[in-house]
């Protein structure tokens, strides 16, 4: 359990880091160096744009860009500082499978369902 939470917590730090902008307002891109699951679809290694749209409510959109996985959810308030100003993904790891948990942008989240894998 230790290794999974600290892998866990090292993946999300690394995109927190590749991830870091001045502002949370604009598109950002991340770069995932593994394949992963956003409930029962896979999404492959590679760059992946995240930004936020504010119509009719506040949605974080995740589209690949080379590859068809694409995430819309809804973000609500969550643990950041209201100064937060980073995008993260977060992930969970169940073995060697890596699952979408959340998305921060800036001081909101979305919270995706985790499936669990094959």
């Amino acid at each position: 359990m230790r290794t999974i939470f600290r892998r866990s917590l090292l993946i999300s730090c690394l995109l927190s880091i590749i991830a870091h902008t001045g502002l949370a307002s604009a598109e950002t891109m991340l770069r995932v160096p593994f394949t992963f699951l956003v409930g029962r679809t896979f999404c492959s290694a590679g760059l992946y744009s995240v930004d936020r749209t504010m119509t009719r409510g506040e949605f974080v959109h995740l589209q690949g860009a080379t590859s068809t996985c694409q995430v819309v959810r809804t973000l609500g308030p969550g643990d950041p500082e209201a100064t937060d100003n980073r995008v993260v993904l977060r992930f969970r790891v169940i073995g060697n499978e890596h699952l979408l948990e959340s998305i921060q942008f800036g001081p909101m989240i979305a919270t995706l369902p985790v499936l669990g894998v094959r």
